[in-house]
C-alpha cells in the first residue's frame, strides 16, 4: 500500500542515527503496513528529497510512533534503544537478568533475615553483633530499592514509578551503600583491636552504638545532593524525542558540581573503606601467621601439625576473600559511576551497567556468608534455634567418648608461649571470627574438649574444663561479654546461657 502521512524515518548510518522528514505525498511501497510495527523493510522511490548517501547498506528502518492524524510524535525508548543493537534491551538478556535478580533478592532476604533473627531470638548484645545488624539492615534496604527496580529500568528504560519513588531511590541506594561499606569497616576495626592490640580497651555496647547511629545520620547528609538532583526529565535531541520520563540525578547546576561530587562520593564508599579494611585485616594476617607458629619442642604429632596448618590456611584465606569481594564486588559499578558523571560515553551504557550492579548486589549474599554463616558458633546456634522454634526436645543427652576426656593441663603447660597465654587470658581480650588465636570464655565451654583432644597449643584452656560444672569462675569487665552459666544442648555439650537461653 502506499502511505502518504507525516511520519519520520530513522536511519542507523555509521553508527549515528539519521532522522528523515517525509512529507504527505511521498510514498512508502509496502504491502503491509501493520499498526504496531517496531522494524520493518522499506523500499523508498528515489527522488531529489533523498539521497542515496542515506540507504547505503541499511535495510532496516525505524518508524517513530504516529498520531491519529498521522503526524509523528514521539519514539519508543525501548524500541529505539533494541534498534541501535542495545543489548540489555534483547529478550533473552532480559530473561536471564529477571532471573539472576530474583534469585539475588531471595537469597539476600533470606541470608540476611536469618542472621537478624539469630540475633533477635537469642538477645545477644554485643560490639560485634551490632554492627552485623547493622549490615544486614542495609543489605536487605538493597534488596528492596536496587534488586527490585534496577532490572525494570534497564528493561523499560523509562521510569514507571512516579515522582516521589524517583526523588528518594538515588539518596536511598547511596545511603545502604554508605552504611554497607562503613559497617565493614568498623567490624575490621573491632577485630583489628582485638586481635593485634589486645591490651587496649575494647569499644563498648555505648560507642558501638554511638559509632552506628552517627554513620546512618553521616550517610543521610551525604546523600543530599543526590535527593535534591534527582527527578523526572523528557529526553529529547536533534534527532528524536523519546516517549516517557526518565529518572536520574538530571537536575546537576554545573557538570563541574555534578563530576566534584561524583569523585568525593568514590573516595568516601569505596576508596577509604578498602584502605581500611586492607590495613586492618593485614596486620590481623600476620598477627594470626605469628601466633600460629609451632615450635620445634612442641609435643604436636605429624598429623595434628597439620591440622592446624589447615586451620591457619583457612583463616588466612578467609581474611583475603573479606578484602578481595569488597574490591571485587564494588569496583565495577563505581568505574560506571565515574564514567557517567565524568560524561564518558559508554556504548553499552545500559548494559554494562546492568551487569556492574548485578556483580555489586552480590555482596548482600557474600556479607553474610562471610562475616556470619563461616563461624561454626553461628551455624550452631541457628540450629539451635530451628530445634527451639519446632518445639523438638533439647536436653536429650547424647555422651560420647570426647565429653569424658579431660587431659591434664600440666602435661601441656610448659609448651605455651607466655605472650600467648597471657594474652589469651587478657580480660579485655575477645575472641572473633578472624582471631582464631583467641576464643571467649564462654565459647571454651563449646569447643573445650575438641581443642584438648587435638592438643592445639593455641588454645590454653583445657585447664578450666571443670568450668563445665560449676560455671565460668569470673565475669569478664568487657561490657561485650556478659555474665553467663551454662547448660546442655541436645548432642551434651555444654553451652553459655543468658537469660535463659542459649549464649554463643
Amino acid at each position: 500500500m502506499n502511505f502518504t502521512s507525516n511520519f519520520t524515518v530513522f536511519l542507523k548510518k555509521n553508527n549515528s542515527i539519521n532522522r528523515i522528514d517525509l512529507g504527505k505525498d511521498y510514498s512508502i511501497n509496502q504491502d503491509y503496513f501493520p499498526q504496531n510495527t517496531e522494524t520493518f523493510n522499506i523500499s523508498f522511490t528515489k527522488d531529489n528529497y533523498l539521497s542515496d548517501d542515506y540507504f547505503d547498506e541499511s535495510k532496516d528502518y525505524f518508524v517513530m510512533k504516529v498520531s491519529s492524524d498521522g503526524t509523528s510524535d514521539c519514539i519508543d525508548a525501548e524500541l529505539f534503544m533494541r534498534y541501535t543493537g542495545d543489548l540489555s534491551s534483547r529478550p533473552d538478556v532480559v530473561i536471564i537478568s529477571y532471573i539472576i535478580y530474583a534469585i539475588l533478592f531471595l537469597l539476600g532476604l533470606l541470608c540476611n533475615g536469618l542472621l537478624i533473627g539469630s540475633m533477635v531470638i537469642r538477645k545477644r548484645k554485643s560490639v560485634a553483633n551490632i554492627f552485623l545488624i547493622n549490615l544486614a539492615i542495609a543489605d536487605i534496604l538493597l534488596c528492596f530499592t536496587t534488586l527490585a527496580i534496577t532490572p525494570l529500568v534497564s528493561h523499560k528504560k523509562v521510569w514507571l514509578l512516579g515522582a516521589f519513588i524517583c526523588k528518594i531511590i538515588s539518596p536511598c541506594q547511596s545511603i545502604c551503600v554508605l552504611v554497607t561499606s562503613y559497617s565493614l569497616c568498623f567490624i575490621a576495626l573491632d577485630r583489628y583491636r582485638s586481635i593485634v592490640t589486645p591490651m587496649k580497651e575494647p569499644y563498648s555496647i555505648f560507642q558501638a552504638q554511638i559509632f552506628m547511629i552517627f554513620m546512618w545520620f553521616s550517610s543521610i547528609i551525604i546523600s543530599i545532593p543526590s535527593f535534591v538532583t534527582s527527578g523526572l526529565k523528557v529526553i529529547s535531541s536533534d534527532a528524536a524525542t523519546l516517549c516517557g520520563e526518565f529518572c536520574g540525578e538530571l537536575y546537576w547546576p554545573s557538570p563541574q558540581i555534578q563530576t566534584g561530587y561524583g569523585v568525593t562520593l568514590v573516595f568516601v564508599q569505596f576508596i577509604i573503606p578498602s584502605v581500611v579494611m586492607g590495613f586492618c585485616y593485614w596486620h590481623i594476617l600476620q598477627k594470626v601467621r605469628e601466633d600460629w607458629i609451632v615450635n620445634k619442642g612442641s609435643m604436636l604429632t605429624q598429623a595434628q601439625q597439620a591440622q592446624t596448618a589447615i586451620r591457619k590456611k583457612r583463616v588466612m584465606y578467609v581474611l583475603i576473600m573479606m578484602v578481595f569481594v569488597f574490591l571485587g564486588s564494588w569496583a565495577p559499578l563505581t568505574l560506571c559511576n565515574m564514567a557517567r558523571d565524568f560524561g564518558v560515553q559508554l556504548t553499552e551504557r545500559y548494559f554494562i551497567t546492568l551487569c556492574a550492579n548485578i556483580i555489586a548486589m552480590t555482596s548482600i549474599i557474600t556479607n553474610p556468608m562471610l562475616y556470619f554463616w563461616l563461624s561454626k558458633r553461628h551455624r550452631r546456634a541457628l540450629k539451635d534455634d530451628m530445634f527451639w522454634l519446632t518445639n523438638v526436645r533439647r536436653n536429650q543427652q547424647n555422651i560420647g567418648i570426647l565429653d569424658q576426656f579431660e587431659p591434664s593441663s600440666l602435661l601441656y603447660k610448659k609448651n605455651y608461649d607466655p605472650l600467648t597465654l597471657s594474652s589469651f587470658n587478657h580480660t579485655n581480650r575477645r575472641g572473633t571470627l578472624a582471631d582464631p588465636t583467641s576464643n571467649t570464655r564462654d565459647d571454651k565451654l563449646e569447643d573445650v574438649k575438641a581443642a584438648c583432644f587435638l592438643l592445639v597449643p593455641i588454645m590454653p584452656f583445657c585447664k578450666e574444663k571443670r568450668l563445665s560444672n560449676t560455671g565460668l569462675r569470673r565475669g569478664s569487665n568487657n561490657s561485650n561479654n556478659p555474665q553467663y552459666t551454662t547448660r546442655n544442648n541436645m548432642y551434651g555439650n555444654n553451652l553459655a546461657v543468658k537469660n535463659g537461653r542459649t549464649g554463643w
